[in-house]
């Protein structure tokens, strides 16, 4: 029997967002990636990166769901974000997310979207639990 990996359980999340077809039902301009966002994107992207993931009898870790959107061009600031945006694709990408109960394993919403700033961007931080019993 084995443990349910840091990467296997991204993959579990990833796909989740695949079969829900976030990029179409959000209107995404861009993609959704593992671990990182594409160079110098200016593109809406969601990124899924593991946190953090334990080996015990119950298996729990926390798994980051990012969503990244570009700034308004307005004429005088360029650091606001586009709020309307970042909400639109935060609930789709919630809803899609959470409760959801697989073959072996479950991961619900932990934190359902918190605002940050990314350099000259924001990005909203939407951290899943995942849980799993150890194989």
């Amino acid at each position: 029997m084995g443990t349910t990996t840091a990467l296997s359980a991204q993959e579990s999340i990833f796909n989740r967002l695949i079969a829900a077809d976030v990029i179409n039902t959000s209107s995404l301009t861009g993609g959704i990636f593992k671990n990182r966002r594409p160079k110098d994107s200016l593109k809406e992207d969601i990124v899924v990166r593991v946190f953090i993931m334990n080996a015990e009898q119950v298996q729990e870790g926390v798994i980051n769901v990012n969503i990244h959107v570009p700034n308004l061009n307005l004429t005088n600031d360029s650091t606001q974000p586009d709020e309307d945006r970042l909400i639109r694709i935060t609930d789709i990408v919630v809803s899609a997310l959470k409760d959801y109960r697989g073959y072996d394993y479950w991961f619900t919403i932990k934190v359902p979207g918190m605002p940050y700033p990314d350099d000259n961007n924001w990005f909203s931080n939407i951290q899943v639990e995942f849980t799993t019993l150890l194989k």
